[in-house]
Formats: C-alpha cells, structure tokens, sequence
C-alpha cells in the first residue's frame, strides 16, 4: 500500500504540468459553478421553461378566439357564459351532471 502511494507522488512529481492540467478539468467538470453539470441543469431547465411558453401561447390563442366568438353577439356571450363559466340568470336553479 505505501509502495503504490509512493509511486503516486513520484508520478505526480515528474509529471506536475498534466497532474495540474488533469486536476484544472476535473474541478471545472464537477465542482465550479459554471460546470459541465451547472450548464447541463440549466439546459434541462430551460427546454422545460420552453414548453412552457409554448403551451401558454396556445392558451392564449384559443382565449383570443374565444373572444372573437362571443365579442360580437349577445346570444353567443350569454351561451358561452353559460356552457363554459356555469353562470345562470337571478331566477334559474343550474344542475351540472359529470358524465
């Protein structure tokens, strides 16, 4: 055992400049802040934050057609009220049944 680690130490001393390059990488690899690691989480991050943005510009366009349906005719405002926000008139009982 203290053979092998003696070995080490006299290969890290002949070869200090690739011990010191060796050491440089994997400290950039796994531990800086900027690391491989730091930049493969945010990557990951991102591609979500994306399909984030995506889903809500659909969201977006289906309200937006949405309000070009009913923007224009009462009746059409009173039965998108009715179906899609549940409302009723003063004098009406509404019963919802799930399918």
């Amino acid at each position: 055992m203290k053979q092998k680690f003696l070995t080490l130490i006299k290969f890290i001393r002949t070869h200090v400049f690739t011990s010191c390059v060796i050491a440089g990488f994997a400290w950039l690899i796994f531990f800086d802040q900027h690391s491989i690691l730091a930049i493969h989480r945010l990557n990951v991050q991102a591609k979500e934050m994306r399909k984030e943005i995506d889903d809500f510009q659909k969201m977006v366009e289906k309200y937006k057609g949405d309000i070009e349906e009913v923007s224009g005719d009462a009746e059409q405002m009173e039965h998108f009220a009715r179906e899609q926000l549940h409302m009723k008139k003063a004098n009406e009982d509404v019963f919802l049944i799930d399918d």
